[in-house]
């Protein structure tokens, strides 16, 4: 009996945790802890310049370039009509649990013209 009380409590903690990832809040609580950096760019060639450190989470895993930019539009959507990644690198620091790489992608991310017109 208690073994199935557990099993509950574990299945409905992955369900409220999964129902966050990708979310604003999420994106938010990622850039107060600093998983998430963001800096405007003086460069005309993009728009912003983030660094995301590596995280996997339930439904989230910021190896995955669509996870990261799904971070990116819930940061900046609002002031970036249809951001897009146009040069990514790779800072590896380590490697992860089973494999998995540890580190920082920076990504430039650049708006479409339509919302930089509208900013001006």
């Amino acid at each position: 009996m208690e073994k199935r009380i557990a099993i509950g409590i574990a299945a409905a903690a992955l369900i409220l945790l999964n129902g966050c990832a990708g979310t604003r809040t999420q994106a938010r609580m990622l850039t107060g802890d600093g998983t998430i950096r963001i800096e405007p760019s003086d460069d005309p060639a993009y728009n912003y310049k983030f660094s995301i450190k590596t995280v996997w989470d339930a439904g989230m895993d910021t190896n995955r370039q669509e996870d990261r930019l799904t971070l990116i539009r819930n940061l900046v959507g609002d002031d970036c009509d249809t951001p897009k990644i146009v040069d990514e690198q790779f800072l590896r620091l380590a490697s992860g649990p089973m494999g998995g790489e540890r580190g920082i992608w920076v990504s430039k991310v650049k708006c479409s013209v339509k919302s930089q017109m509208i900013r001006r």
